[in-house]
């Protein structure tokens, strides 16, 4: 996660790396991670059930979810974590 001033904003990702920093053939030591993270940072409530955090990452279209507790980042929560959640039990539409 990338932050100004103590808050997270943003995510920089695989995704963000591959699209955007390493077409560019840039030096990687003087990248600034936040220059190309991904923002606004889309968050799920830590008490969100597994279907909530589905419907936020398709409505957004994003992989991956900032966990919030207390309103501070405590995780992340991933498409592959979606995708054990679907494997252990049914998921209901």
């Amino acid at each position: 996660m990338v932050s100004s001033k103590g808050v997270a904003n943003a995510i920089f990702t695989e995704r963000d790396l591959l699209s955007k920093v390493l077409p560019e053939k840039k030096d990687l030591a003087k990248v600034a991670v936040g220059a190309y993270a991904s923002s606004p940072l889309v968050t799920v409530a830590g008490g969100a059930d597994v279907k909530e955090a589905a419907r936020i990452m398709t409505q957004m279209k994003v992989r991956r979810l900032v966990v919030v507790r207390d309103g501070q980042p405590a995780g992340i929560f991933t498409a592959a974590d979606l995708a054990k959640a679907a494997g252990k039990s049914p998921l209901e539409i």
